[in-house]
């Protein structure tokens, strides 16, 4: 009878070992389990300030876009404008030439 009682110890000694180990098991799953969930939060946060970010990005790429355009249309203008007046003078420097030779003849 007493190895029975013995050979049960055993038994109930094993089992509550195996019940430990799954609740060790247990316990790191969860632990795990509730890394993952504030990692998961983690990286909703950061994406949402993501696309808060990319939002933003291009609405100042927009904005530096059309004041580089409006930059090179000025630029243009100036340009232009000293090109017209250079002709000018040109022009009336040819005329005024070509009146004094005549004037001389």
């Amino acid at each position: 009878m007493e190895e029975d009682s013995t050979g049960e110890n055993e038994r109930l000694l094993a089992a509550q070992e195996k019940v430990k180990k799954v609740n060790e098991i247990t316990r790191d799953n969860i632990s795990k389990l509730m890394d993952r969930g504030d990692n998961l939060n983690d990286l909703q946060a950061r994406t949402e300030s993501l696309s808060d970010h990319a939002v933003n990005f291009s609405f100042t790429a927009r904005r530096l876009k059309r004041k580089v355009c409006w930059k090179n249309v000025k630029l243009w203008f100036v340009l232009l404008f000293i090109l017209m007046v250079i002709l000018a003078v040109l022009i009336i420097a040819l005329v005024a030439a070509v009146q004094k030779n005549k004037n001389k003849n």
